[in-house]
């Protein structure tokens, strides 16, 4: 999507302080350029990766929201606002974009494992056990293929956190496959 005059310039001001190394700056300008550019999902994200990085999760959460009403079909988007959801402790709103996006990764043992965790968290263990099985038997055998295989953090809209979150949110409970 082409960004219009004032949504352009205020990505490159955000550019410009992310290069700097400037993050507030960065935010502020991202935001901006979102609001002059309300429809662009991208934008949105790129606000709740800054934010995210910045510590502000409220931030993170309703600029996620906004690219996922966007975007709805972008299935990548939707497993990194699940991540997002459960790392913040909002494990039924998780659930259903975990429903949404985990079906389109069958090969990746990460999502099939996050969805089991967040059924647990809600006490739904029964439930759990698939996923949880299917994250073990999608597992490589060996570091090549391991390497090989698709992780949240190699696909392009899962960047943002490279599923930090993720892998807090699966560590801070008893959840096992």
């Amino acid at each position: 999507m082409a960004l219009n005059a004032p949504a352009a310039d205020a990505l490159d001001k955000a550019n410009s302080h992310e290069r700097a190394g400037n993050p507030a700056g960065a935010l502020h300008w991202l935001r901006i350029a979102a609001q002059q550019a309300h429809r662009d999902a991208s934008l949105h994200l790129r606000v709740a990766q800054a934010a995210m990085r910045m510590g502000q999760p409220a931030l993170a959460l309703a600029s996620m929201d906004n690219a996922v009403r966007l975007a709805p079909g972008d299935t990548a988007l939707r497993f990194q606002y699940a991540c997002l959801l459960a790392h913040e402790g909002m494990h039924a709103a998780a659930l259903e974009h975990f429903h949404a996006s985990v079906p389109s990764q069958p090969h990746n043992p990460h999502a099939w494992r996050l969805l089991g965790v967040t059924l647990q968290r809600l006490g739904r263990h029964a439930e759990a056990l698939l996923p949880l099985r299917r994250a073990r038997s999608s597992r490589p055998t060996t570091n090549a293929s391991w390497k090989r295989s698709p992780s949240p953090s190699s696909m392009p809209a899962i960047r943002m956190m490279r599923c930090r979150c993720c892998r807090r949110y699966v560590n801070s409970g008893h959840a096992t496959p």
